[in-house]
């Protein structure tokens, strides 16, 4: 408060004037220290640091609220974990290979998902992905549901999303499988879970 800077001051400039002598001599001590050992100046900028300028940009009117989440996002992103983001094993719509594909279209039809994981016997052995595009382009409609089963990527909850998210875009994938130590299934992820740690919340007419 600007009160108590101006009480503070005085005694601010006072205690400036009485360790003057006792600042020199450190300030020859660290120049002495510099010139033995030659230690490499670190010139990056730290995580607090870049906030903190997003901060005085947004608060100064130099970018937009809108701008300053972004990069706020964007900043804090490569922190994030899977286990973060992950929709968890008791929150997973799965299809089994017990379903008929009448079982399986109405999954479709009534979670409006674009893709469920496929799973035999249990959701802990997830073979695939079915993709709605795939499963309603079937030339054969009692074919077996097996045969559109696309793969899918398994990985840790330890798993950065950044790295998650260069997974996703190098295997050219929307959905993977979180897998918990035992081998079982944790949970999903998906890259709209992925790219909403960036953009905020995605919402369309499912949601």
């Amino acid at each position: 408060p600007e009160r108590f800077a101006m009480f503070s001051a005085p005694i601010m400039r006072l205690l400036l004037w009485v360790l003057a002598p006792v600042n020199w001599i450190f300030m020859q001590w660290k120049k002495l220290l510099s010139m033995v050992f030659k230690a490499q100046e670190d010139k990056g900028i730290t995580e607090e640091e870049l906030l903190t300028i997003v901060d005085e940009a947004q608060n100064d009117g130099g970018i937009g609220e809108q701008e300053g989440e972004l990069l706020r996002s964007a900043i804090e992103f490569h922190e994030l974990d899977v286990s973060d983001i992950l929709t968890p094993r008791v929150d997973v719509v799965a299809a089994s290979d017990k379903d008929t594909p009448e079982e399986v279209a109405e999954l479709f039809r009534s979670t409006g998902f674009s893709r469920l994981p496929y799973y035999e016997d249990t959701i802990d052995n997830i073979l695939g992905v079915i993709n709605q595009k795939d499963f309603y382009g079937r030339k054969d409609w009692k074919a077996p549901v097996k045969e559109v089963v696309s793969s899918v990527l398994f990985i840790t909850d330890s798993m950065k999303i950044s790295r998650l998210l260069h997974l996703l875009q190098q295997n050219k994938a929307h959905m993977a499988v979180v897998t918990d130590e035992y081998g079982g299934t944790a949970g999903i992820v998906t890259l709209e879970d992925v790219i909403e740690e960036l953009v905020g919340d995605i919402w369309d007419e499912h949601d």
